[in-house]
């Protein structure tokens, strides 16, 4: 008797699967990413817009609904969640849960809050990781971070591209 209401519940349970992924909502996506909408640090950068060159390399990370991409790196964005004022219920930012890896071939997690001004024109983007890590080396450096290490970090504010 036991194991047939344990095979039955199996069956039950494996013909549910399906359905419950068939029923997945639309992943919610921030407003100023909708669409085509791109950021980059330095607006010579946008897509298609120019060469990096050598030295600029860390301007030409762009911000857009699939991810945050650059040199040698990626985030790949999985899930928005807007952050609401409890009383007003408007929005004022959004934590993004990413999956981050680089040439070396070694991936990551990552969180980011994503903070757009009230126009749009401009995004202020915060790694979780960076933060932690930016703590920790100022900290160990005496309070300061190696430039190199700063440019690299993906936390900062970037412009819309046209």
């Amino acid at each position: 008797m036991t194991r047939t209401l344990s095979i039955a519940a199996l069956a039950a349970g494996l013909l549910a699967v399906p359905a419950m992924a068939q029923e997945q909502p639309e992943p919610l996506v921030p407003p100023f990413l909708e669409g085509t909408a791109v950021y980059a640090r330095d607006l010579a950068y946008c897509p298609g817009k120019a060469d990096p060159g050598e030295g600029a390399i860390e301007d030409t990370i762009s911000v857009s609904r699939s991810g945050l991409y650059g040199y040698e790196l990626g985030c790949t964005f999985l899930e928005f969640l807007a952050e609401r004022d409890p009383e007003t219920k408007e929005v004022h930012s959004w934590q993004v849960l990413a999956q981050c890896g680089d040439d070396s071939g070694i991936t990551r997690p990552d969180a980011f809050t994503l903070i757009p001004d009230a126009d749009g024109a401009e995004l202020r983007v915060q790694s979780q990781n960076e933060y932690v890590a930016g703590t920790i080396a100022a900290l160990m450096n005496g309070g300061d971070i190696d430039r190199f290490m700063q440019s690299q970090f993906l936390s900062s504010s970037y412009k819309r591209c046209p």
